[in-house]
């Protein structure tokens, strides 16, 4: 008879199989993080760089707990500039595994079960929970280190309390890591009073345990972890009780408010976040902490509920709602959920028939698993991230054109890329100045030191599709700057970030302004001339405006008339000549009552009462000529912000398209038209029942034709067609097909003879009202006009 020998490496393959689930899991979750993760080289993550970097002239001045940035060092050493900003991937792996050891440690010996299982619900439930964030946070945050600092602390203490207290020095490694913990993330010390707690319980239900030999051990061992940070706080502020950044803005807790308005606000953000994010998860969050009192399980009762509900707490009082912040109470929550989940499952197992028991737990764990899988490798982001082969890519491209040392003047967070990516020295332009002065003289002021400076100055813009940035456009007009290349945005993957088209280099040519020529009467008459007074304008038109006004600041970008002030408009209205504007204006505030407005251009006076429910207002008026130079001028009973003036003198034409809805448009239209407008298949402007529009027309007396179109499918069909008008005579209108679902077409011939030089169109419709909060009466939503004649 022969025996059958089992191979010793086949049982323990065999063994081992199981754990290629948890493996495989951690493995998606990684291929996860480098499709979608986003090189955050701005605003926290470099500003714990930074102090990383220059620690030893930093120490002394930051109001940043030193620990994190201790560790940055290290990393940066090992690791470089580009692959630090993936630091956090392993210290979250070894934090989800710490949780998964923690859910382990707490199921009682009756519900022992494969490890494999634990490590993969637990892992599956982390990454599952707001991936996107967790995908932020692979980036030099603090906070999963101090997460993962804290976990270990709460192993350790654990650990120790389930063996009796066999091993003293865990209590002192626990207290150690808790400290370190602190030294990273101040807010870290809350976890103080849920280990006090679980630290009394089990010395009530283990004689073993020597409670006050622990608590000392871990006191001492806490003090020694704390001690860097307690010796910072001492050396800069003359006192150890509180952290730095806490004296610093003299609150006993950096950024919390302990206000009923902060919390109702605060918690109005956090509640419907983790409702997103958890679903009917929070249930089960509660019904895990429910089960966990009922069972009196320490390590979950005891410990990791109490965490979360004081981090929940803590930060429902922090000034402003951050998912970041608020990750805390997930780190102690989702071990709790996946230890209630296994203790349900195998309650439910022990239930069921002897053949579908054993394999319930499994296959659930298998099936989660897959599905959490699965869900990662679908999870792709709107657009492109700006990672790390692109950040190489942007250092090479400016590296080429900007020496070392120069300095570049550009938008945040724009800034900060190029001052940790390059040699080069980097700020915004006008973080020189306060936001409440007259932005463009102090500039002027604050740049005369630069003048003296030997290495290159650069201007990198983030060039939107039309206009300028503020730091952009006045830089553009205090120096001459010369344009060395442009920098497509879409090679380094920045366009979501920055908004932008491109990336555009200028260099400091002199440091005279440059001579920009304002808009003219032949723009006038083209089409229309924009005068722009914001700080982003380029030439700006403040040259046209009188000094009766304040000048615009960086904190209101644009002038503000106080009571009265006279704008010069360009060009001379001859006899038969009109001349139209389109003012844009904003109110600094609502009112409790309406603004009164006067303007006048010519021998026209437009009185206007403005609205006390808006603040942006576009006012339209006209002016006959002739009229030599003329001059807008503005009588406001309250202060207003002038953004813009429009100004058009048509010319005649054989021919006009009208694209109503779009800028420029105020020149034809007149009488009965509402605001402009964005729609599915471009701009437009709905009339009221009856409109009016012009045109100076250059073949008077020929025969013509018009063709409206409009957006029938926004509002009811129309009983009959519109009627229009020409100079008070009749048209007929006529149906044209359209090739756009939902549009209309109203065509017209114009006999010989009904065009004169300047005419005058009427429309007419049934009015509707769109009911709800919208009370207008509306006629047609159109979308372009067009008027032609035939040729002589």
């Amino acid at each position: 008879m022969r025996m059958r020998v089992e191979c010793p490496i086949r049982r323990r393959l065999a063994a081992g199989a199981p754990w290629l689930w948890p493996l495989a899991l951690i493995g998606t979750w990684i291929i996860h993080v480098l499709r979608n993760y986003e090189v955050r080289a701005f605003s926290d993550p470099l500003n714990w760089l930074h102090f990383a970097r220059f620690f030893e002239t930093e120490i002394h001045t930051s109001k940043f707990a030193l620990g994190f940035p201790i560790f940055l060092r290290v990393v940066l050493d090992i690791v470089g500039p580009f692959t630090v900003f993936l630091v956090n991937v392993p210290v979250l792996i070894a934090t989800y595994l710490l949780g998964a050891t923690l859910v382990i440690r707490a199921l009682p010996p009756a519900h022992r079960m494969s490890r494999w299982m634990v490590v993969s619900l637990t892992v599956a439930l982390y990454v599952s929970f707001d991936r996107w964030l967790v995908v932020q946070m692979v980036n030099p945050f603090r906070d999963p280190l101090s997460f993962l600092l804290v976990l270990a602390a709460v192993g350790c203490l654990t650990r120790h309390a389930v063996t009796g207290g066999a091993r003293p020095m865990r209590a002192a490694a626990g207290g150690l890591l808790l400290g370190l913990a602190c030294t990273v993330r101040e807010t870290s010390v809350l976890v103080l009073a849920p280990v006090a707690l679980y630290a009394f319980w089990s010395w009530r239900a283990d004689a073993r345990i020597r409670f006050w030999r622990d608590a000392i051990l871990f006191s001492a061992a806490f003090a020694a972890g704390l001690a860097p940070l307690l010796l910072q706080s001492l050396a800069s502020t003359g006192q150890a009780v509180l952290p730095y950044q806490a004296a610093s803005g003299n609150q006993l807790v950096p950024g919390a408010h302990f206000t009923w308005t902060i919390m109702s606000r605060t918690v109005g953000r956090a509640w419907p976040y983790f409702l997103e994010k958890a679903g009917i998860g929070l249930v089960f969050v509660v019904g895990a902490g429910a089960l966990s009192i009922w069972q009196r399980n320490r390590i979950m009762a005891g410990l990791l509920l109490p965490a979360a509900v004081i981090h929940a707490v803590f930060y429902a009082f922090y000034w402003t709602f951050v998912s970041r912040y608020y990750y805390s109470v997930a780190i102690f929550a989702i071990p709790m959920l996946s230890w209630g989940l296994l203790w349900g499952l195998h309650h439910l197992a022990a239930r069921l028939p002897s053949r579908v028991g054993p394999h319930l737990l499994p296959a659930i764990t298998v099936a989660l698993t897959v599905a959490t899988m699965t869900q990662l490798l679908v999870t792709v982001p709107a657009e492109p991230r700006f990672q790390i082969p692109q950040a190489r890519q942007l250092q090479t491209d400016l590296e080429e054109w900007v020496p070392a040392d120069s300095l570049v003047f550009c938008r945040r967070n724009l800034c900060e890329i190029v001052r940790w990516f390059t040699h080069a020295r980097a700020f915004p332009v006008t973080a020189l100045i306060p936001e409440d002065v007259p932005a463009e003289a102090a500039l002027r002021t604050a740049l005369i030191p630069y003048q003296t400076e030997t290495s290159p100055i650069f201007l990198l813009e983030m060039h939107p599709r039309i206009g300028w940035e503020t730091d952009a456009a006045l830089l553009q007009r205090i120096w001459d700057m010369e344009l060395v290349t442009t920098f497509p945005v879409n090679r380094y993957q920045l366009r979501e970030r920055t908004g932008a088209q491109s990336l555009r280099l200028f260099r400091v040519r002199s440091w005279q302004a440059p001579t920009m020529p304002l808009p003219d009467e032949q723009d006038a008459r083209d089409g229309f001339a924009r005068l722009d007074f914001s700080l982003k304008a380029v030439p700006d038109a403040m040259p046209l405006l009188s000094d009766t006004v304040d000048l615009a600041t960086l904190a209101r970008n644009v002038p503000r008339i106080l009571q009265s002030a006279d704008v010069a408009l360009p060009g001379t209205l001859a006899d038969n000549d009109q001349g139209f504007a389109e003012v844009r204006l904003r109110s600094p505030a609502r009112k409790n009552s309406p603004v009164d407005l006067t303007l006048t251009l010519g021998q026209t006076t437009h009185h206007v009462r403005l609205p006390q429910d808006r603040m942006w207002h576009c006012i339209a008026l006209a002016a006959e000529g002739p009229l030599v130079s003329p001059v807008l001028e503005f009588q406001s009973s309250t202060p207003l912000d002038l953004h813009r003036i429009d100004w058009s003198i048509p010319m005649p034409t054989p021919q006009l398209t009208v694209e109503v809805g779009t800028e420029g448009d105020f020149a034809h239209l007149r009488e009965g038209w509402y605001a402009r407008e964005t729609t599915t298949g471009g701009n437009a402007r709905w009339t009221k029942p009856l409109a009016t529009w012009a045109w100076r027309c250059a073949t008077p007396g020929a025969p013509g034709r018009l063709t409206l179109r409009h957006f029938a499918r926004n509002r009811p069909p129309l009983a009959s067609p519109p009627s229009i008008r020409l100079n008070d005579s009749p048209l007929t209108v006529v149906s044209q097909p359209d090739a756009e679902d939902g549009c209309e077409i109203w065509a017209v011939e114009i006999p010989p003879g009904l065009l004169q030089a300047n005419n005058q169109f009427q429309i007419e419709t049934e009015g509707w009202s769109p009911g709800g909060g919208d009370t207008r009466t509306l006629g047609l939503f159109v979308d372009w006009i067009h008027l032609e004649t035939d040729s002589p």
